[in-house]
């Protein structure tokens, strides 16, 4: 009897121990999720501070000067699904389609 009460308490025991172990998995999980999501908004602040910071330094005037110092542009061609081609580099000239 003093055995299988003996089993019973170290199975108890093991129990609640995995239980809290998985407690504690959570609440480091959680802890982790709030510490990325806190990243994410440091770096969306960071992205939108210098957003402002290049529109401060560009006007529109600025942007057409760099524009024509590039040479002639046109849009870049749509995929065959319709989509925009994003293998052409933003900004980069595209040639334009007579000249090779």
């Amino acid at each position: 009897m003093a055995a299988k009460l003996a089993a019973l308490i170290i199975a108890l025991a093991l129990v609640a121990g995995a239980l809290l172990a998985v407690r504690q998995q959570r609440i480091m999980a959680a802890h982790e999720m709030v510490r990325a999501h806190t990243r994410i908004v440091e770096r969306e602040r960071d992205l939108w501070r210098l957003r402002l910071e290049i529109a401060r330094h560009l006007s529109p005037e600025r942007i057409e000067q760099i524009a024509a110092s590039l040479g002639p542009m046109r849009p870049a061609p749509p995929d065959g699904d319709g989509a925009i081609n994003t293998g052409v580099l933003a900004g980069a000239p595209v040639p334009n389609e007579g000249a090779q």
